[in-house]
């Protein structure tokens, strides 16, 4: 990770639309939406309280399905001039609450939806992953209004739906993906840059990991207790499989670390099989694999079927591999990597400084959808408010002042980034600061002109 230092250049800006991101609206904001139950699959019950926002916020606005009775909402207004289009995404649905009341027994945050207001955070399910980035996102265009600051670029806000994994048939990023099909068909203004507001702890992510998830079916053969040489315990072959599996991680540890990842991991996640009274013919063992921007998925999964392909022909052991969550990639989803050195990255993170007073670059430990945006052309970051870490648990909260810190940033994101290119250098506070190149002003329109 780099500290990048804090241009006095954007401090004005930054001041006075401070001052417009109101911190009880923004906490009212959020605690609307997490009221509203949107586990994967029922994104839609949030879709009028979202589409009368950004109404309310000036914004053209379209419902857009993608399965039935799913929708995104898309809003966007175009700029007076010409910057670069921004977009802002963030994910509506949430996982489950299961064992959310049981952790808190008479405590008032028992209830996962009610946005508790408790030691300087918002708890609840979907506070941190991730309402709360939408609702930062809403507060950053009213103080954008209230401020009576128009871009010089479009803006584009896209509220996407199954994100979230871990439930059968849902969770493969349909919503991102019909977002990308609109994108291309030139549905929407085409984005130079997109800012995802997952949890970041209000750190930048340039980079985040691909993954795969797999289950590993063993067979052996069945036989009485009493005869168990007559079988071949498939539990057995599993530990030979186990073992194997330890030692391809420490394989992938060897190699080295990604400097904004780290290391490449592989976790077994499960293991299931047995019968009451004879050698057991089945055992399925479960893992996550993640993989690294300098790997390729087609790779990974190579190496983890020659390993499984080395123990049949080794030690007989008979096991094939499937794979259960299909993203962008048929087996689980691609990592990404976005060049820290883009000048909108940069900028950005002077934006976060002034605002938070840090601005600190690194990877996500998790996966989201910044690669099907990248893989049509629009680069982006990981901005958001709260921690990822205690996000699907019973501990699920955001603090007050991430929501706050973000709101502000995005907003001078917003304001500053006019005639930011990938190659440019950043702009100063001045809205005109790029508006002297009139090759490049020149070549921007072209671009933007072919696009739509």
């Amino acid at each position: 990770m780099a500290e990048l230092q804090h241009p006095e250049d954007l401090c004005a800006l930054a001041e006075r639309l401070s001052s417009f991101v109101d911190v009880d609206e923004v906490v009212a904001t959020t605690r609307a939406l997490v009221a509203v139950d949107t586990v994967t699959g029922h994104e839609s019950r949030l879709t009028d309280e979202l589409v009368g926002r950004l109404n309310a916020l000036g914004m053209t606005t379209k419902v857009a399905q993608f399965q039935p009775r799913r929708a995104n909402v898309y809003g966007w207004r175009r700029g007076r001039g010409d910057g670069p289009t921004i977009l802002l995404i963030g994910h509506v649905d949430t996982v489950e609450v299961a064992e959310w009341a049981a952790a808190w027994g008479d405590d008032a945050r028992a209830d996962p939806l009610a946005g508790v207001l408790a030691e300087g955070c918002l708890w609840g399910r979907g506070t941190a992953d991730e309402k709360g980035g939408i609702a930062a996102i809403l507060s950053a265009l009213g103080a954008l209004g209230a401020a009576r600051i128009e871009p010089e670029g479009d803006v584009v806000v896209a509220f996407v739906g199954d994100e979230e994994s871990g439930q059968p048939g849902i969770g493969r990023s349909e919503g991102a993906k019909a977002l990308v099909g609109e994108l291309a068909a030139g549905m929407l203004p085409f984005p130079d840059f997109a800012v995802y507001t997952e949890p970041t702890n209000l750190d930048l992510y340039v980079a985040q990991p691909g993954f795969f998830l797999a289950t590993i079916e063993v067979r052996g053969r069945a036989s009485y207790f009493a005869y168990p040489w007559q079988g071949r315990s498939a539990i057995r072959d599993a530990g030979k499989l186990l073992h194997a599996l330890e030692g391809y991680e420490a394989e992938l540890w060897a190699r080295g670390v990604h400097p904004s990842i780290g290391h490449a991991l592989l976790v077994v996640t499960g293991i299931a099989g047995g019968e009451s009274v004879s050698v057991p013919e089945r055992c399925s063992v479960t893992l996550i694999r993640t993989v690294l921007p300098t790997e390729t998925m087609d790779g990974a999964r190579q190496e983890l079927e020659d390993l499984v392909h080395r123990l049949g022909v080794e030690d007989g052991v008979e096991a094939t591999v499937r794979y259960t969550a299909e993203r962008d990639h048929p087996i689980g989803g691609t990592p990404t990597e976005t060049d820290a050195a883009d000048a909108r990255v940069a900028l950005l993170a002077r934006c976060l400084g002034q605002v938070s007073g840090h601005a600190t670059l690194g990877g996500a430990p998790y996966w989201s959808e910044l690669p099907l945006l990248a893989a049509a052309g629009v680069p982006g970051v990981y901005l958001g408010p709260g921690d990822i870490a205690l996000c699907h648990t019973p501990n699920e909260r955001v603090p007050v002042d991430h929501l706050v810190a973000v709101a502000r940033t995005l907003a001078v994101f917003l304001a500053a980034a006019s005639g930011v290119g990938p190659g440019a250098p950043a702009p100063s506070a001045s809205r005109n600061a790029a508006a002297d190149d009139e090759r490049s002003k020149s070549a921007s329109i072209a671009r933007k002109k072919g696009r739509r």
